[in-house]
Order: structure tokens, then sequence, then C-alpha cells
């Protein structure tokens, strides 16, 4: 059980990264998307160990796929705007807010 969770987790956290690459280069908000929840995925199965660290970046992600989703983002600017942005929420969320909030969606699976 330990083995296939953890490729479970490997994987998300490769596709993660796949999407991630795509989302910037092209700008689709599709990949934006996939990478959240894959990212997100990797976070919980991490849990405390590495899952603190990477649901900021969680977060981050999920400000750029908004961002792409409501108008593409064409310039440098309005992507280190949404990127400012998601820094800012993600600080504030993995400083104040519990664990058990931020994995939250994960938890009604379970």
């Amino acid at each position: 059980m330990h083995i296939m969770l953890t490729l479970i987790a490997v994987a998300s956290l490769m596709v993660s990264f796949i999407a991630t690459i795509v989302a910037v280069s092209t700008g689709n908000p599709k990949p934006y998307w996939l990478a959240v929840g894959s990212l997100y995925i990797f976070s919980m199965l991490a849990g405390f160990s590495y899952g603190q660290l990477t649901i900021a970046f969680v977060l981050i992600l999920f400000l750029l796929a908004i961002g792409s989703s409501i108008k593409p983002i064409k310039n440098g600017l309005q992507f280190a705007a949404w990127f400012g942005a998601g820094i800012l929420v993600s600080f504030f969320a993995v400083s104040y807010v519990d664990d058990r909030w931020l994995f939250f969606p994960m938890t009604l699976i379970s």
C-alpha cells in the first residue's frame, strides 16, 4: 500500500512539473489547472513533511490559473502581478490557516 501511494505521489509531482512548464510556455489555462490539481494531490500525500511547503506552490499556481482563465496573461507584468498575488496569498495561508482547512477538500474523499 505504501509503495502505491508513493508512486501516485511521484507521478502527480511529475505531472505537475510538466504541466507547469507547458502552462508557462503556452499561456493556456488548462495546464495550470492540471498542475494545481496534481500538486495538491502530491501535497496531500506528502502530508506534514513536504505538504506544508508545497501547498504554497499550489496556491501560487491556483492564482496563476485564475488569472489565465479570466484574461490570458500576455506579458511579464501581468504574470508578475498574478505571481506576486499568489505569493502573498500563500504566505498568509501557510502562516495563519490551519492544515485542516488547507487540505479540507481532500478530507471529504477519505
